[in-house]
C-alpha cells in the first residue's frame, strides 16, 4: 500500500523541505480574499477552512468538529462528499494541476500552489488515498470479526476481489446499483443544469491515479478486496 500510493509516484513539485500542491479557490476563498482576511503585511499568508467560516455566519453554534479534534474517517469523507458539510477542517489540495483546474472549471478561474513542509505531511496533512484505505480496512475488518456482515455483501465483496480489471469493477457496480424500474423523472427530483452520472463514473481516465492504483488490493482479514 505505502509503495504503491508513494507520495513520490505522483509527479509533486518539490525542493528539499517543501511540497507544493494545486488549489481552486472556491467562493468562500475568493471573498476572504476581497476582504483581506487572509491577508498580513500586504502578503496572502493561508486558506481557511471552512468550518472557521461556519463559525463566523454561525454565532453561539458549536460546530460538528473544531480545530482541537483530530483528523478522522468520518470527518474526510463529510468533507469530500457531493453534499459535504461546511464544517470540517479540512481544505483540499492536489498534486495534479487539471484536477484543480477540472474541479474549479465551473466556479472559479483562480488557482493558487500551496507551500506544505514535509515534516507536516502525516502530521497536519495527510495523503487522502491511503488513509482512507487504511481506516476502512479498520472498519471492515472488525465487522468480519464480528461476523456482521450479510452472506451477500460477502459475495459482493468476494466478486469484486475476483476482479481483475477496471472494466470488470466498472461492470459489477452497475449490476449492483442497477435500477429495477427505472428512474421516474417527475418525481425523482432531479434539479435543472445537473448532469447526473451513473455509480462507476469516478473510474475514468481523467483521474489522476494510474492503472495499479486504481485497482490497489488491501486484505481484509480472510476477504481481500479492490478498491476504487
Amino acid at each position: 500500500m505505502n509503495n504503491i500510493f508513494d507520495i513520490e509516484k505522483f509527479n509533486l513539485i518539490e525542493d528539499e523541505e517543501n511540497y507544493y500542491f494545486f488549489r481552486s479557490l472556491e467562493p468562500g476563498d475568493l471573498k476572504d480574499l476581497e476582504n483581506g482576511t487572509i491577508k498580513e503585511n500586504n502578503e496572502y499568508t493561508r486558506l481557511r477552512t471552512d468550518r472557521e467560516r461556519w463559525e463566523e455566519e454561525h454565532p453561539g453554534e458549536r460546530p460538528r468538529w473544531n480545530s482541537e479534534n483530530e483528523v478522522s474517517l468520518e470527518e474526510m469523507y463529510s468533507h469530500i462528499k457531493m453534499h459535504y458539510s461546511l464544517q470540517t477542517n479540512c481544505i483540499s489540495l492536489s498534486s495534479n494541476a487539471n484536477v484543480a483546474r477540472t474541479y474549479g472549471e465551473e466556479f472559479s478561474d483562480k488557482y493558487v500552489m500551496v507551500r506544505v513542509p514535509k515534516k507536516e505531511m502525516g502530521e497536519r496533512v495527510f495523503h487522502a488515498g491511503p488513509y482512507m484505505l487504511q481506516e476502512i480496512e479498520k472498519i471492515v475488518n472488525k465487522e468480519i470479526e464480528k461476523q456482521n456482515l450479510r452472506e451477500d455483501v460477502l459475495e459482493d465483496l468476494k466478486a469484486i476481489d475476483e476482479a481483475k480489471t477496471s472494466d470488470e469493477i466498472k461492470e459489477l457496480i452497475k449490476t449492483r446499483y442497477k435500477s429495477k424500474e427505472g428512474i421516474d423523472v417527475s418525481k425523482a427530483g432531479l434539479k435543472k443544469g445537473i448532469m447526473y452520472r451513473s455509480p462507476h463514473a469516478r473510474i475514468s481516465s481523467y483521474q489522476s491515479l494510474n492503472e495499479e492504483q486504481t485497482g490497489v488490493k488491501i486484505d481484509f482479514g480472510h476477504e481481500s478486496v479492490e478498491m476504487l
